[in-house]
Parts: structure tokens; C-alpha cells; sequence
């Protein structure tokens, strides 16, 4: 029976995580990664986020001018338009799947802003492909529900 237990593909399943986390710890992430992990991630809830993945779509992002843009471009982005004509488009990594990003959300409005968030992103895009146009009407009011919940602490890189 011993044999059998230890044998059993949940084993090689859970060797496997080990694995991955290993090569994202030493191959994947930053030195500026490691040492968020290590002293600030108690400041951001449940799972959040990476820096150097942040930086990385904050570049991305900065010259796209419209989400229909983005998501032409980045199919695995999304983005909303509103009834009053504002924006907003964006890319967040599940926080319960093993992604090298998990945790972190990153979003680019109407008014320019390209914001950072790290928490419980729940689902791809943390919900952006689920919106209409008749989820909210406004940029104030998707921030002011979206963010509301608490799950979200917005994350600013030092330059």
C-alpha cells in the first residue's frame, strides 16, 4: 500500500508545481520581484501580484490609444467602452491559476491613466470581458464599484 501511495500521480502532479515555481522564482522573475515577495507582499491582499510583469504592460499599454485598439493588438487583453463615451482597457492575471503574473491587474482609461493593481484578480482581465456598456455608465462608476470591494491595492513603481 505504501508503494502504491507514493506512486500515485497526484505526486508527479504536485512535483510539477514545485517545479514551475521553482523556474518562475529563478528563471521568470526579478531581483525587484524576489524582494517584493519578500517584504512588501503582506501590504497588497490575497495573491498579489508581480512588479516586473506590471512594468512590462505598463509599456505595452502607454502608446495604445483605444481599447478597441488594444484588443486588436492583444487578443487576451479586454476593454469596455461606456455610454458616455469613456474607456477603459486592461490585462490581470488569475490569482488562482499558476501564472507567472497572478495577482496582478493593470488598466489604461479614457483620461490617460495606466494604473497598476495587486490582489484577488478573479478570472482572466479580473471580469473586463463580462462588462457592457450597461454596467456602468461611467469611468467614476466602474472605479467606484470595482474597486470598492477591497480586493484591489493599487501598486505604484517607483521610477
Amino acid at each position: 500500500m505504501g508503494v502504491a501511495l507514493f506512486t500515485s500521480p497526484c505526486w508527479c502532479a504536485w512535483g510539477g508545481l514545485v517545479v514551475h515555481r521553482q523556474y518562475l522564482r529563478w528563471v521568470v522573475y526579478t531581483a525587484e520581484d524576489r524582494e517584493f515577495f519578500r517584504h512588501e507582499r503582506e501590504q497588497y491582499p490575497e495573491m498579489g501580484g508581480v512588479p516586473s510583469i506590471a512594468r512590462q504592460l505598463i509599456a505595452e499599454m502607454e502608446p495604445v490609444q483605444d481599447p478597441e485598439t488594444a484588443v486588436r493588438l492583444h487578443p487576451d487583453w479586454a476593454g469596455v467602452r461606456f455610454k458616455n463615451g469613456e474607456w477603459i482597457f486592461g490585462r490581470g492575471f488569475d490569482s488562482h491559476w499558476i501564472s507567472a503574473g497572478r495577482g496582478t491587474l493593470v488598466l489604461k482609461d479614457s483620461r490617460g491613466r495606466v494604473r497598476v493593481f495587486f490582489g484577488h484578480v478573479c478570472g482572466d482581465n479580473a471580469g473586463l470581458n463580462w462588462y457592457t456598456p450597461n454596467t456602468h455608465r461611467s469611468l467614476d462608476a466602474f472605479d467606484q464599484e470595482y474597486f470598492s470591494s477591497g480586493m484591489f491595492r493599487e501598486w505604484t513603481p517607483d521610477p
